[in-house]
């Protein structure tokens, strides 16, 4: 498996944004999302980060700012704004969080960031919250054996935890 898979995988264990809170195309703040996320496929990445700080600006502390905030992370992603990213996804699914789903994509949309950086110690940390999440509270949505393997293609980039790459 490669890496863009395996990041795939866990962003697909985290769930789209819009099935976070069942949203439907007929939500206005759906519709508004995806208009960012078409200016963000055209290319147009000012445009989508301009959208999306309207979308957070007019919808903070509400239900929808979860939605927004995770649909926003990929454009920061691709950005390279690794701690804009990460604040916008402790934002959306605080670490103290009593749904064990909501830590899953917690924890799966911070492996995706730390994995587009190559930040290995950061990565092992994720996976380790993942690993805690699905012995404490069964698969959910990812397996035992599936981070089991993705322990194994993050040693192959790393090094073994013994010779750990440190994040640069």
């Amino acid at each position: 498996m490669t890496l863009a898979a395996l990041s795939s995988v866990l962003a697909l264990a985290a769930c789209e944004p819009k099935q976070v809170n069942n949203a439907t195309t007929t939500d206005p703040i759906f519709a508004t999302i995806e208009s960012a996320r078409e200016l963000d496929r055209s290319g147009n990445l000012q445009g989508a980060d301009s959208a999306y700080q309207s979308l957070l600006a007019s919808s903070a502390n509400t239900t929808d700012s979860a939605r927004i905030a995770t649909s926003y992370v990929s454009l920061l992603i691709r950005k390279g704004a690794l701690d804009e990213a990460l604040f916008y996804i402790d934002k959306a699914f605080p670490a103290n969080s009593a749904d064990p789903k909501d830590l899953l994509r917690r924890y799966s949309y911070r492996f995706s960031v730390y994995m587009d950086k190559h930040r290995c110690d950061s990565i092992r940390m994720e996976l380790n919250n993942l690993f805690n999440l699905v012995e404490n509270h069964g698969p959910l949505q990812l397996s035992m054996e599936d981070l089991i393997h993705n322990r194994t293609v993050i040693d192959s980039l790393c090094g073994t935890p013994d010779t750990l790459v440190v994040d640069q």
